[in-house]
């Protein structure tokens, strides 16, 4: 767990220091899972009290690492149709301007995100 929350502490920090005014963290629905099915969670589901995983309690620790370090989650969601169309079109920008660096949003990526997750682990 070490590396995962000392590396997020410590980008935050750096971010702060160069006034960074917008910060990019991957959440994993893995901080909400202790075994039970996960159907329709977003945001808004609690926290467990315990973890029974690594992953899952260090994911969390950073989680709330970025919360308190006053980073705000967004307020409203794109439509997973409009997130694909985008990245239609931005991959067609890059590939149009010969551009060498990734796109910052690809329909691979696109279509992960907007995918409804539901795990059942027996």
């Amino acid at each position: 767990m070490g590396v995962s929350v000392e590396g997020t502490r410590q980008l935050l920090a750096v971010a702060r220091e160069a006034g960074v005014r917008r910060f990019v963290h991957m959440g994993t629905e893995a901080v909400l899972f202790v075994g039970q099915p996960m159907i329709e969670i977003d945001e808004s589901y609690p926290y467990p009290e315990k973890h029974r995983f690594l992953y899952s309690e260090s994911k969390a620790v950073t989680e709330q690492l970025v919360q308190a370090a006053g980073v705000t989650l967004p307020d409203a969601n794109l439509p997973s149709g409009v997130a694909r169309a985008l990245a239609v079109v931005v991959e067609s920008i890059w590939k149009l301007l010969r551009l060498k660096s990734e796109p910052p949003l690809t329909r691979v990526a696109a279509a992960i995100i907007s995918s409804e997750c539901t795990l059942k682990i027996v």
